[in-house]
């Protein structure tokens, strides 16, 4: 794989990063996959040409995101992240319903368990 020219594309990357993440938050270790979500966030924002036309990929990229702060109870870390999907470009009302859904199931979850 290592010899490999497409070892090291945008889609290689992203799609070992979302394996790494997952096989992660299937384990419980959280850190690790909260790691490898930030790893995946710098790719896809640094590649923002490159997903700009699926950008459910994103989405559920910050929903992972989301998902592991949650479990880690950092919740301080999720208001970053609320912006950048507010900021998403949405084409349909099919993933803007998806952000809005992510944005409120995430904001009730934190305040709840914040105790705020």
């Amino acid at each position: 794989m290592i010899s490999n020219p497409l070892a090291d594309t945008f889609e290689s990357n992203k799609t070992h990063l979302l394996f790494q993440a997952n096989y992660f938050i299937a384990v419980n270790d959280y850190k690790s996959a909260l790691k490898t979500f930030y790893e995946l966030n710098d790719l896809l924002e640094k590649h923002h040409y490159l997903w700009s036309d699926e950008p459910l990929v994103y989405l559920n990229t910050i929903e992972g995101i989301l998902d592991s702060l949650r479990s880690v109870h950092q919740y301080n870390g999720m208001n970053y992240f609320f912006t950048r999907l507010q900021n998403l470009h949405k084409d349909s009302v099919y993933l803007e319903v998806m952000v809005q859904r992510v944005i409120y199931s995430h904001k009730l979850t934190a305040l709840l368990n914040s105790g705020s």
